[in-house]
C-alpha cells in the first residue's frame, strides 16, 4: 500500500510492463514497492533504476559490503523502516561470518566489530546525513587517511545521497516494505 495511486504488474502496460520485466525478481518475479510507486511515471522509474543499479552494483573500490552498510546507516540514521529491512537483509547475506553486524551499525557503530575504514566511511554517512553543511575538508582528509582516493569519496557521497532521497520517497509516499521481505534482518525469517 502506498499513499498514492500505483499500477501493478498485472495491470502494466506498454513501456511499463517492459520495465516491470526488466526489474523483477528473479526468484519469485515480483517487483519492488519502491519502484512500483513510480509507475506513474516510467521514465522516472527507469531513472531511478538505472541510478540505483550504477550506484549499488557499478565497478567502483568501495566493496557491495561497503555499499550497504552505508546504506543501513543512512536508513537507520533517518529512522526510514523499509530500507533498514531491505538493506540491513542485503548486508546480512554479505556477512554471513557476522550476523550481527547490522544490530551493531544500528545500535552504535563506533563500537561494532568492522574496520576503522569502515567506521570512517560511517561517520561520514551520518554526519552528511544530519549535518551535510557542516562537512568540511577535514572530513575528506579522514577518508583519505583511510585509503580513499577523490574518486572513492565523490562515489561515497553517492550512496549517501541516493539513500536519503529515497528515504524520502518511501516516507514520503508512504511505500511499505513488501512481506515477504520484512523482518530478515532480526533473524524472524
Amino acid at each position: 500500500m502506498a499513499l498514492i495511486n500505483k499500477i501493478e504488474e498485472k495491470n502494466a502496460e506498454g513501456k511499463l510492463k517492459e520495465l516491470y520485466k526488466k526489474m523483477a525478481d528473479p526468484v519469485d518475479d515480483k517487483v519492488a514497492n519502491v519502484l512500483k510507486v513510480h509507475s506513474l511515471n516510467p521514465n522516472i522509474l527507469e531513472a531511478h533504476y538505472d541510478l540505483y543499479r550504477q550506484i549499488m552494483y557499478g565497478r567502483s573500490n568501495l566493496t557491495r559490503k561497503e555499499r550497504e552498510m552505508v546504506a543501513v546507516m543512512v536508513s537507520s540514521v533517518n529512522d526510514c523502516g523499509y530500507w533498514i529491512e531491505h538493506h540491513g537483509a542485503a548486508l546480512h547475506k554479505l556477512t554471513r561470518k557476522n550476523k550481527n553486524i547490522v544490530q551493531q551499525i544500528l545500535n552504535d557503530y563506533i563500537k561494532a566489530d568492522i574496520s576503522n575504514k569502515e567506521k570512517e566511511l560511517l561517520n561520514y554517512a551520518e554526519k552528511l546525513t544530519n549535518n551535510n553543511q557542516k562537512i568540511d575538508q577535514k572530513d575528506i582528509n579522514n577518508l583519505k587517511q583511510h585509503g580513499l582516493i577523490d574518486k572513492d569519496i565523490l562515489e561515497l557521497n553517492q550512496v549517501v545521497a541516493y539513500f536519503n532521497y529515497v528515504n524520502r520517497i518511501v516516507d514520503g509516499l508512504g511505500v511499505e516494505l513488501e512481506e515477504e521481505r520484512s523482518k530478515i534482518i532480526d533473524g524472524r525469517k
